[in-house]
């Protein structure tokens, strides 16, 4: 395993190179290609620093595409589909681990909420017929990054509510009821923001002809 030191010039280069080949990258109003590839080197750094040698690599970005079935045995149309970060092995057990970069730290009780936990887990069940723990290894970034790691774990219930979320969603789609989230980090990049920010118009037409 490359030190922390080897690893932060590895990114280095690497950035070096994606800024000489694409040149379309785009950034936040106060960023810069060089304060960018500081803050990534840093904190790749940082995340090498905090690795722990003692646990064994299994796979790294592992597919999964499975079915999801409801507690009666219903299979839905659609199957769940993801990509496993890494799963890593350490004293016999095994985690699901998922990388993650934050603009601040987490609050204690987000893994336990977070609703990609369950997904990834009951993919993982399918997959291997085994349930592990799962874990966020998260790089904060500070002025100087911070390495923070959330446990959590799944049990069969909350996967049966992930499939009736899921029933539910797709109802919704089914229905065209659609619900205009504008906080959303996904917002900036999104082509139907138009559509999202035009949608109560045309509600308020269909009312106003009624």
């Amino acid at each position: 395993m490359p030190g922390a030191s080897d690893a932060s010039a590895l990114f280095r280069d690497l950035w070096s190179r994606q800024l000489a080949q694409d040149g379309d990258i785009r950034f936040d109003e106060g960023q810069t290609p060089e304060s960018c590839g500081r803050q990534g080197a840093d904190m790749i750094e940082c995340l090498v620093k905090s690795i722990d040698p003692a646990e064994q690599v299994l796979s790294v970005c592992e597919p999964f595409a499975v079915p999801l079935v409801d507690t009666s045995g219903n299979v839905l149309e659609d199957p769940l589909i993801g990509e496993l970060d890494t799963v890593v092995i350490a004293k016999g057990r095994k985690t699901v681990v998922d990388w993650k970069t934050s603009a601040r730290r987490w609050p204690k009780d987000k893994s336990g909420l977070d609703l990609q936990p369950t997904a990834f887990l009951y993919g993982y069940v399918h997959l291997h017929g085994e349930l592990p723990e799962f874990r966020f290894d998260v790089v904060v970034k500070n002025k100087v990054p911070v390495f923070e790691q959330h446990v959590t774990a799944r049990t069969a219930d909350r996967f049966a509510r992930l499939v009736e979320l899921v029933k539910t969603v797709e109802r919704a789609v089914a229905a065209e009821a659609f619900f205009p989230n504008e906080q959303s980090y996904y917002c900036a990049g999104c082509c139907h923001v138009e559509a999202c920010r035009a949608w109560h118009r045309h509600v308020c037409r269909v009312n106003m002809a009624a």
